[in-house]
C-alpha cells in the first residue's frame, strides 16, 4: 500500500464554505494518481486527484475519472492553505486551513471509478488516520475531531466523527 503525506502548516483565511465548479484553475500543485494505474495512460490520464490553486490563490480539490480531461469533482475550498493532505490508494483527505481556531476536511474516494466527495467537516485538527487490514480488504480509519462551539460556562467534550473507507474500492 503506497501511502503519500504532505503536512503544510499555514494560517489562513478564507470562507470555508463548499463550493462546486465548473471552472479548473490553472495552477496545479499537485497530482495524486489511485491505486488503478492504466499502464496505456499517460499519468495525467490515470483516475487521480489533483490539488489546484486559482489566481486569487484559492485551494481547489479535483477528482477525474480515468481517460478523462476534465474534473467529475471540483471543489473550490475557499482556503488559501492546507494544513494536512494525505492519499493512499482511492482516497484523498484534504484540511483546508480557513482560520486559526478551525479548519475544514474533505474526504474523496474513488468508488467504480469516479471520485465521489465522502465527508465535509469542520474540524479543530488533530485529525488522525491508519490503515486496517483483514479478511474482508484494506481499510484506512479516519477519525477527525469535530469544531464545537461552546457556551462560556462549560467545556464540552469534543466529538470525533470516523470513517472507514475501503482502499481497494475502484
Amino acid at each position: 500500500m503506497l501511502a503519500v503525506l504532505f503536512v503544510m502548516l499555514s494560517l489562513a483565511s478564507a470562507e470555508g464554505q463548499l463550493k462546486r465548479t465548473d471552472n479548473v484553475c490553472a495552477k496545479r500543485v499537485g497530482l495524486y494518481p489511485t491505486d488503478a494505474h492504466h499502464l496505456e495512460l499517460p499519468t495525467d490520464q490515470d483516475p487521480r486527484f489533483e490539488i489546484r490553486l486559482c489566481s486569487a490563490g484559492e485551494v481547489q480539490l479535483l477528482g477525474f475519472s480515468a481517460r478523462s480531461s476534465r474534473p467529475s469533482l471540483a471543489i473550490n475550498t475557499g482556503a488559501r492553505w492546507w494544513g494536512l493532505l494525505v492519499h493512499i490508494g482511492n482516497v484523498i483527505i484534504l484540511e483546508a486551513q480557513d482560520g486559526v481556531s478551525a479548519s475544514t476536511v474533505y474526504i474523496a474516494q474513488f468508488e467504480k471509478g469516479k471520485p465521489v466527495l465522502r465527508a465535509k467537516e469542520r474540524t479543530v485538527g488533530g485529525i488522525s488516520y491508519s490503515p486496517e487490514s483483514g479478511a474482508s480488504g484494506d481499510y484506512i480509519v479516519i477519525k477527525i475531531p469535530l469544531k464545537v462551539y461552546r457556551n462560556e460556562n462549560s467545556d464540552p467534550e469534543i466529538p470525533v466523527r470516523q470513517y472507514r473507507l475501503r482502499l481497494d474500492e475502484e
